[in-house]
């Protein structure tokens, strides 16, 4: 799927405001939300915190570039390390889905992912939740207490779930899909969700819900089906 508005050339002016603005006007027509090694990490649920996160979900970054499909950088600039139109176009429907009244996905409190400052082989993580950010109108990686926002590179996922489970509420974080059955290890405390999370599949949010009574998480998935071609069924 590509942006005719990028085909045609777009003056160089802000493309996160056409993303919001595309997405508000998504947002009537929305429909019903019809491999690397990985290091040895510790199995031991955290110990019941008050503060600890309601719900933790976690998406993998929006499309990139294959083949004859470029990335784009916020400004319109050919980048190979941001999204495609496509990925923006996903990153922008991310609105309407977390932040909406009636859908199943509650509006998160708290954004995480690597920070593009940090993140020189790719900035799609951050960049697919950047347009959420501006429209909930917060800062990604800001902890509880914190002076400045975290600082992330892929690798310091566990870092970043230690911080996660300092966040009071809805957590929202955007990772590299290698790495993601990594950080819900870390949330679980055991390996029972799929370890593999297909190359193909940009379409899916990996749910962890707190049981309060005792501390720990249960596993679910919920599809997207904001874009063409998202599919219902989970990852297995």
């Amino acid at each position: 799927m590509t942006n005719p508005h990028l085909e045609a050339g777009i003056p160089r002016k802000s493309f996160l405001r056409y993303l919001l603005a595309g997405a508000a006007a998504l947002a009537p027509f929305k429909t019903a939300r019809a491999q690397s090694p990985r290091p040895k990490i510790a199995m031991t649920p955290s110990p019941i915190q008050t503060s600890r996160p309601t719900k933790i979900m976690a998406i993998r970054h929006a499309e990139k570039p294959v083949g004859q499909f470029t990335g784009i950088d916020e400004f319109g600039n050919p980048d190979p390390t941001s999204l495609t139109p496509q990925g923006w176009q996903r990153a922008g429907a991310l609105i309407p889905l977390f932040s909406s009244s009636f859908g199943a996905l509650p509006t998160p409190a708290h954004l995480f992912a690597p920070n593009v400052d940090l993140s020189a082989t790719s900035h799609r993580p951050f960049q697919t939740i950047t347009p959420l950010a501006a429209a909930l109108g917060l800062t990604i990686n800001a902890i509880p207490g914190g002076v400045t926002p975290g600082q992330y590179v892929y690798s310091d996922y566990a870092q970043m779930v230690s911080d996660v489970l300092t966040c009071p509420g809805d957590v929202l974080i955007s990772w590299e899909h290698e790495l993601i059955p990594n950080i819900a290890n870390i949330i679980l405390g055991s390996t029972t969700v799929p370890q593999t999370w297909p190359d193909a599949r940009f379409d899916m949010v990996w749910i962890f819900d707190l049981n309060p009574a005792t501390g720990a998480y249960t596993f679910n998935q919920a599809p997207q089906l904001l874009l063409q071609g998202d599919l219902p069924m989970p990852i297995s």
